[in-house]
């Protein structure tokens, strides 16, 4: 699997955090290397050491300053190193271009990083008879999709887990709907990621249950004549629903 990184301000924080991923690497059979884990600590007043399990963790700060995802970083957090980087990136990068012919790939880079981001239009990028870019967008509902699916169809503790969340939502939102193909009913930041997946799918048209193609393979609850749903419009249903509930 790729690398984990996990950030927190605090000791306590951190280490539930770790104990939370440990519990999803089980859960999903993975394998993680406690021997590998690194620490880096900034402006840390906390003086003890991380234990994971027994295995004291290794601090890896560097007194030239870490890097991380393109960032540079100091355990004191000065903010000197970022200039000190960013100019010898651009002296290093004017050394290069200054006195001599650039080669194919380096004016690619040139080309790609300073030009074309600021004068093509999007559906030049991204017409696949053109540049044939994918929108980004677009790739995070791709991901979203794929990680529900799996979600509900993985061993039968994750897809158990998905169930009880699928029934949860259902009665947090008092519906007999099912949310898998009424996405819509649902709101975002409401600290659920499966409610929050659905909702996002839905206002893209991606619904992942579709009771006319597998009958009797959704989550709508049964029974009745007449939803209630149905009766009120969306707006009044939203307003009154608390107090139908009672």
């Amino acid at each position: 699997m790729d690398d984990t990184t996990i950030i927190s301000d605090s000791k306590d924080k951190l280490e539930k955090l770790i104990s939370m991923c440990h519990s999803f690497f089980k859960i999903n059979n993975i394998q993680a290397n406690i021997q590998k884990y690194e620490l880096i600590k900034i402006n840390a007043k906390e003086k003890e050491d991380l234990n994971i399990e027994g295995v004291k963790i290794k601090k890896v700060n560097d007194e030239e300053g870490n890097r991380y995802l393109g960032f540079y970083f100091e355990y004191n957090n000065k903010r000197s190193i970022y200039k000190r980087k960013i100019k010898e990136i651009v002296d290093k990068a004017a050394k290069i271009m200054r006195f001599k012919m650039l080669t194919e790939k380096q004016v690619t880079a040139v080309w790609n990083m300073v030009n074309l981001p600021s004068s093509l239009p999007n559906y030049i990028m991204y017409d696949k008879d053109l540049i044939g870019l994918k929108n980004i967008y677009d790739l995070q509902s791709e991901m979203l999709s794929k990680n529900i699916i799996y979600y509900a169809n993985s061993c039968s503790e994750l897809s158990l887990l998905f169930d009880i969340q699928m029934r949860n939502l259902q009665l947090k939102y008092w519906t007999s709907y099912c949310l898998g193909e009424h996405g819509e009913v649902l709101t975002l930041g409401n600290n659920s990621y499966l409610g929050d997946a659905l909702k996002i799918l839905k206002e893209n048209n991606l619904t992942i249950c579709d009771p006319e193609i597998v009958d009797g393979r959704n989550y709508s609850i049964k029974g009745g004549n007449i939803k209630i749903e149905d009766i009120f419009t969306p707006l009044e249903y939203k307003k009154w629903k608390t107090s139908l509930k009672k």
